[in-house]
């Protein structure tokens, strides 16, 4: 998980996550994942790429990926509102400021 200074959500993105995860469960050999309905990002042709690119190389013994999206509609949580009004006023602003500490050059 990561916030919007570090990633996006792109296609890219998601499937680098993907690409990670497989890595560290790389045994198995049946993977299933159950995901959101957002279409730009959980049902993108880069994503699937990167999955097929990775299923069929020596990477992972797994012979399998199989998602099970939920049902359009029903991922709603009380927190989504909440971030639709913070996003809503960090647009407003000039400057964010965040706590994020600096990294060494």
């Amino acid at each position: 998980m990561w916030h919007k200074a570090v990633a996006g959500r792109l296609g890219c993105e998601i499937a680098s996550t993907y690409h990670m995860a497989l890595n560290i469960d790389r045994d198995y050999s049946n993977m299933i994942y159950f995901m959101g309905n957002c279409t730009a990002q959980k049902k993108s042709w880069t994503l699937f790429t990167a999955l097929v690119d990775i299923i069929n190389s020596n990477m992972i013994a797994a012979n399998k990926i199989t998602f099970k999206y939920l049902e359009a509609g029903h991922t709603f949580m009380s927190a989504d509102s909440i971030h639709h009004e913070i996003d809503q006023k960090m647009r407003k602003k000039i400057k964010v400021w965040t706590l994020m500490a600096r990294r060494s050059r």
